[in-house]
């Protein structure tokens, strides 16, 4: 018996949605596995976190759909050495999260903690983890930001010589998290963090589950289309 192949765009869907399923159970898997910050109760490590409601319209802010892209070659690292490679070439074609951030924003210096927990537990699975500004933003408060994350999570800042990107991306709510392909591709959102520690808790373990569950469903089918 011979199977067809779906076309790319259906197989990337299909991944998804494979992905999304696997969410709930593989996050109470990792909250029992992954070392997940102190003073958690046993029930809200249990819960995760149910993203759904944050990514509705409200409050006039917009954000980008699954599928929408992030033009890569517009965001530059921040360097101590002054170079200034772009985050295309940084992730060479690699699946990455991207948290959109804006050093002047109060929740993402609380936020701080969460940003941490995902980066260091998707680092031990090889998936970047990067800070993007969408707009341009000040030197000096670029470094207080950097400061206060920890200088081992690269920052990439929009370029200042071409038009900012769509609103649903420059004005967006900050802290966002975004899992993106490696041409820009939105995969998946996380919008916002919380001033309770424990909710910023759940929020990241929802993030690194849904990350590893997706990224599983990717791989699987890569593997399928190479039989095939």
């Amino acid at each position: 018996m011979k199977f067809r192949l779906l076309p790319l765009s259906d197989r990337i869907v299909l991944g998804f949605v494979v992905g999304c399923m696997l969410t709930f159970p593989l996050s109470v898997w990792i909250t029992r596995k992954l070392d997940a910050p102190k003073g958690m109760t046993a029930a809200l490590a249990q819960d995760g976190f149910n993203y759904n409601s944050s990514r509705e319209p409200a409050h006039g802010y917009e954000f980008p759909g699954y599928g929408e892209k992030i033009d890569l070659a517009n965001l530059k690292e921040r360097t101590v050495t002054g170079s200034e490679p772009t985050l295309a070439e940084k992730l060479g074609g690699r699946t990455a999260i991207l948290v959109a951030i804006d050093p002047t924003c109060s929740f993402c210096f609380l936020a701080a903690d969460q940003m941490k927990f995902v980066h260091d537990q998707t680092a031990k699975t090889n998936i970047p983890y990067y800070l993007v500004a969408l707009r341009p933003i000040e030197n000096a408060a670029a470094t207080k930001y950097r400061e206060k994350v920890g200088s081992d999570i690269p920052l990439f800042t929009w370029s200042n010589d071409q038009p900012l990107p769509r609103k649903s991306l420059s004005q967006m709510p900050t802290p966002t998290h975004m899992l993106v392909n490696g041409e820009g591709t939105i995969l998946r959102i996380w919008p916002g963090s919380s001033s309770e520690g424990t909710a910023r808790s759940r929020m990241g373990i929802q993030i690194v589950a849904d990350t590893l569950a997706i990224m599983d469903a990717l791989e699987a089918l890569k593997r399928a289309e190479k039989k095939n």
